[in-house]
């Protein structure tokens, strides 16, 4: 299921149906200063619980038969060199399962699926910044102190 460019993690639909699944994101607010929405998602109105300390799952999502892939919003948790961002979460819609893939980015706004790929930019505005991808089968991947240092130079290089 792809959405239409309008679709931002800012301005999504909340409401969902795929087959017999409602899907429904619930008590959205704005994760840190004027980021993105995030909040809490149920499937046929039980509450999908995430497997890591998070702040709440965001949108807009990419939706198959099987899986919904969206963002899940986390503040920096480990210290001065962590970072308030997001990673992709596989859920389930038979066991409401998660998963969670790849890297954490500062915006994951989702675009398509293609073979055994997400595609996703890391900017609010598709076509901003670079389409970036990540396999579905692939893990979560920490940062090392070594991406946590490039991450604090490069931010305060921008200032």
């Amino acid at each position: 299921m792809n959405y239409s460019p309008k679709d931002t993690p800012w301005n999504f639909d909340t409401t969902y149906e795929i087959n017999s699944y409602k899907i429904e994101f619930k008590r959205l607010r704005n994760f840190a200063k004027e980021g993105p929405l995030c909040g809490q998602l149920y499937i046929n109105n039980k509450l999908v619980n995430c497997p890591m300390e998070c702040d709440g799952f965001g949108g807009p999502p990419l939706i198959t038969q099987e899986y919904i892939y969206t963002p899940v919003y986390q503040r920096g948790i480990g210290g001065f060199f962590d970072i308030d961002g997001g990673v992709i979460a596989e859920i389930n819609l038979r066991n409401m399962s998660v998963r969670i893939i790849g890297e954490k980015y500062d915006v994951i706004n989702m675009a398509y699926i293609k073979g055994e790929r997400l595609y996703f930019y890391d900017s609010c505005i598709k076509g901003e910044s670079p389409l970036r991808s990540v396999g579905i089968k692939e893990g979560y991947k920490p940062w090392t102190l070594w991406d946590k240092l490039k991450y604090t130079y490069y931010s305060f290089k921008k200032m």
